[in-house]
């Protein structure tokens, strides 16, 4: 019998660590480590579990107990790079859901390390697939909207503390189709709780075409679900081996169309 995927969740309380955390306890191919990563002590329900959080000074013992463990981590942009830097030292293979931080930076401290990651700015399947379609385009039409003017506006959860990591992403494929972003990201902060919503219009450079594409996301569930799927896609990996490599959630879909 295979034995279960250990995961140890990092962000608890927060609304998508909690989600997550629950979803983990719901599937029977994982095993729900009952201490979380947290920057204050309390308890986290997921389920049949009771999970204590456990503050940042005790962090290096909780991974040591569990050196076979998935660490999951959605915690705060500044907390990023300086958590990343703990899975490597201490082994940890992770899927780095948390947007914010230096991401080169990131992306280097895995690839000089012997721990392989996950980490996208987005964990939803379906707008992951779009994003790779706009990538797609941006490679074969390179330079194709030259003179194009493009605006972004992003609205989510007050509690959201940076920029969109999907706004951003966006925003550098359609720079790589020759549209250029007019002022700034507009960002959207506001009190209906677990919600992400992007609007992208592109605009010909004498105004007569218009091109919108816009999402829409309530809840935090498909996130949460493509977190499950990028954790089991990761331990598939190391299983065979895998060093020092960093995955995107593309990787994580590709992989199942060839499965």
């Amino acid at each position: 019998m295979t034995e279960p995927i250990e995961v140890i969740v990092a962000g608890l309380p927060g609304n998508m660590a909690t989600l997550v955390a629950r979803q983990v306890a719901a599937a029977p191919d994982m095993k729900l480590i009952e201490l979380g990563l947290s920057k204050r002590a309390g308890i986290t329900r997921a389920g049949k579990y009771t999970v204590l959080q456990v503050m940042r000074r005790y962090y290096r013992e909780v991974l040591g107990k569990h050196p076979e463990a998935i660490v999951v981590d959605f915690t705060a942009p500044k907390a990023v790079n300086r958590n990343a830097q703990l899975y490597v030292r201490t082994g940890h293979p992770f899927v780095m859901g948390t947007t914010g931080g230096d991401r080169e930076a990131l992306i280097s401290t895995v690839r000089g390390s012997n721990v392989s990651a996950v980490i996208d700015v987005n964990m939803g399947v379906p707008l992951v697939v779009l994003k790779a379609m706009v990538e797609w385009a941006s490679k074969q039409f390179l330079g194709a909207l030259n003179g194009y003017r493009l605006s972004i506006t992003e609205d989510h959860q007050a509690n959201k503390l940076d920029t969109s990591g999907t706004a951003l992403a966006f925003k550098d494929l359609f720079s790589r189709l020759g549209a250029k972003l007019t002022g700034k990201i507009k960002s959207i902060r506001d009190l209906e709780e677990g919600h992400g919503y992007h609007w992208f219009t592109l605009r010909s450079p004498d105004g007569t075409v218009v091109i919108e594409l816009n999402t829409k996301v309530e809840g935090r569930l498909v996130y949460a679900l493509g977190t499950l799927a990028a954790i089991r896609f990761l331990h598939q990996r190391v299983q065979e081996g895998s060093v020092g490599e960093v995955f995107t959630m593309t990787d994580v879909i590709s992989a199942r169309k060839e499965a």
